[in-house]
């Protein structure tokens, strides 16, 4: 039998009070008994949020340049936020999920309007955001007295022969996929 959710995760609570008794008695007593409890648990419609950035011009009456407020540096050239970006993360990093299904999850279920060049330009904005705190953990590693690498194959696609790398100590791992097998991998 399924555990049931806390009354404090209960977001939505229906009491059947039964009045009357299937001989058709309407003289009732409430037992002291637990009621039985039964939860349905279901994902509300995702909606996502959408923040708009408005830029108002306004001309110089004494030179008439114009001028307006420049949008923040971590806004310029993005459509999608960390949220988004932890998704398409999730799915093509961690499930390994196809770009094509990936993309189709972002429109259908999450109702997020994304080309597969959206998709493939937040994957490049994770790799960006990922490279500092990878390049650390790899110096780190390296920098260790005792470091271990190992090497296995990889698929790349279309069937072209790749090696996934790692390099490890008892308190890191760094993985990198590479197409040769060799020293300067």
């Amino acid at each position: 039998m399924r555990e049931l959710a806390p009354p404090e995760k209960v977001t939505r609570r229906i009491e059947l009070k039964v009045k009357e008794c299937v001989c058709g008695g309407r003289c009732l007593e409430l037992c002291e008994q637990e009621p039985w409890r039964h939860q349905i648990v279901d994902i509300p419609p995702i909606v996502p949020e959408v923040t708009e950035y408005v830029q108002y011009a306004h001309q110089c009456k004494d030179c008439g340049e114009f001028v307006y407020v420049p949008l923040p540096d971590d806004v310029k050239r993005t459509h999608f936020g960390p949220g988004v970006l932890a998704l398409v993360a999730i799915m093509t990093g961690e499930l390994n999920t196809s770009k094509r299904k990936a993309l189709a999850m972002m429109n259908e279920v999450f109702s997020v309007p994304m080309s597969l060049g959206g998709l493939s330009n937040c994957e490049s904005r994770i790799s960006d955001l990922l490279r500092r705190p990878y390049d650390e953990t790899l110096a780190h590693v390296r920098g260790q007295g005792v470091a271990h690498a190992d090497e296995t194959g990889w698929r790349r696609g279309n069937h072209k022969r790749g090696w996934l790398w790692t390099l490890c100590d008892t308190t890191a791992a760094v993985f990198m996929v590479h197409a040769k097998r060799s020293q300067p991998a």
